[in-house]
Order: structure tokens, then sequence, then C-alpha cells
């Protein structure tokens, strides 16, 4: 296969902006950006008019693009070399072995989706730490009514006890937070593939995080029919980021597609 790259000749679009937006609103979120820092840094994102340009607005900052063409040729390719029976107990051996853990989901998602022959059957896997993984498939969809409380409910059932941020859009879908053992700890949900765990003990949780048994309700659904009118017609740029506020104090609902952004408090959901 030809690679494909980015061509920093191009002015970049819309949808190849937002990986770059989304990048300086995590930096914020994580206190690697100051409020001034991050407002002149979107503002630069958005009136960038080469790659270049957006490059050095998150160089010093944990950034990996990803060019969507290269992503589906290798999507195909993917596909074309798992008909190979050899390729796919290959394939299948490595990601065991890998530091991702798979975890459980509905029957219902496993049903819709392939044939995970005897999955249901077989013991479950263990994490680098001991802990237990069962192995279904989850499914959650992002802008539905229980998108939330699903995504939380499968996260706690992971261990996570202590929330950081929720992060969404497109096909994915992200929890982020702490274990009972005070480590840094992201649930990560993707369509069509089964969630991955990842941990980082070499952080520590903060007071402002909360608890997912008392974690308000919150209906994205609702939240974005409000706004959907307002925002970009491609529903996949559309991002939701749930979190603790530096600038407003206090726990914030944000729904954005780069250039328009639209947030309520995460407590009585009021508009702000």
């Amino acid at each position: 296969m030809n690679e494909l790259r980015k061509k920093h000749d191009w002015r970049p679009s819309r949808d190849e902006r937002a990986p770059y937006l989304s990048a300086l609103n995590q930096a914020l979120a994580d206190e690697r950006l100051t409020t001034a820092e991050h407002e002149t840094r979107i503002a630069r994102a958005e009136e960038a008019t080469s790659f270049d340009d957006l490059d050095s607005l998150v160089a010093d900052l944990p950034f990996e693009w990803h060019d969507a063409e290269l992503d589906r040729v290798q999507k195909t390719d993917r596909r074309r070399f798992i008909l190979g029976g050899a390729a796919l107990l290959g394939i299948a051996a490595a990601s065991w072995a890998g530091t991702r853990t798979w975890v459980k989901g509905n029957d219902d998602a496993a049903a819709a989706g392939r044939s995970d022959s005897g999955a249901g059957d077989a013991p479950s896997p263990e994490t680098a730490d001991g802990r237990s993984v069962p192995t279904d498939l989850v499914q959650v969809e992002n802008w539905q009514k229980d998108t939330v409380s699903t995504a939380l409910d499968h996260a706690s059932g992971m261990g996570l006890t202590m929330i950081r941020r929720i992060e969404g859009g497109g096909d994915d879908f992200a929890v982020k937070g702490s274990d009972e053992n005070d480590e840094w700890m992201t649930v990560r949900f993707r369509r069509d593939n089964r969630p991955t765990v990842e941990t980082d003990e070499n952080q520590s949780p903060s007071d402002r995080w909360l608890d997912p048994d008392e974690f308000p309700d919150v209906d994205v659904a609702a939240l974005h029919d409000e706004v959907r009118s307002e925002l970009s017609r491609n529903t996949q740029a559309h991002r939701l980021d749930i979190g603790y506020d530096l600038t407003a104090d206090e726990w914030l609902v944000t729904i954005w597609d780069g250039p328009n952004t639209f947030a309520w408090t995460l407590d009585g959901l009021t508009r702000v």
C-alpha cells in the first residue's frame, strides 16, 4: 500500500482542524495550558491556513494526527488481511498480549456485531495488576438520552471510582478518572470495538473529581437537540465534554464543533 501523507501545502478542512481543537481543549482540562493560552491558541487554530500553523500550536502538547483517508485505506487492508485464517489467529494473539484490556458489555451489542465464538464461555483475562476483566462487547452511542449513564455504569464496573472528565464525539466516547488505588484510569469506547482500559500510576486524583454514584443525570440527547441547528451539519464533528472548568470554577457540560461552543452547568443544566 502506498503511504498517504498529510499535505502540508493544503489548507486544512474543518474536519482536519477538529483534532487540533480537541487537543487544545484537553490541554486546558489537564491544566497544561492556562485559560489565556488556550483562548489564544484556539483563535489561531481557527484562523490557521496550513498544517504547519496547526502543528506549531500543539508542538508542546500530547497530540497524534490521523489522516481520515489513510485510516480508511488501512481499514480496507485489514479486512483483506484477516481473510486468512492464520492471520486472524495472529491478530487475536497479539491483541490479548497487548497492554489494552477488553471490558464487559451487553449481549445485544455482541449479537449485532460479529462472531466471537466462545467469547461468553471463555474465562476472563486479567489486567497487569491482576484485575479480572470480562470480554463481551460494549456499545456506547453518542447523543442518546442514556449515553452518559451507560458509559458510567460500564466504567464503574471496570473499577473507576472517581470521574475526572467525560468526552465523546463521532464514534468515540471516553470516561476518565481514577480507580480505588488513586491511579488515573481511562475507559475508552469505540463503535464496533471492545472498550479498552488505560491506567497511569504516576498521576494523582483531584478533590474536584466526582463519584460516579453521585454524578447528576445528563440527557445529552436533549442538550444536543437544543443546539443542533447552530452546529455543523456534520454530526461526526460534534463533540461532548463534561469536566471541571477552571474559568467558571465549576463543572460544565459543553457541546462544540470547533467554531461554535455551548455550555451548561452540570448542577441543574443551566445554560451559560
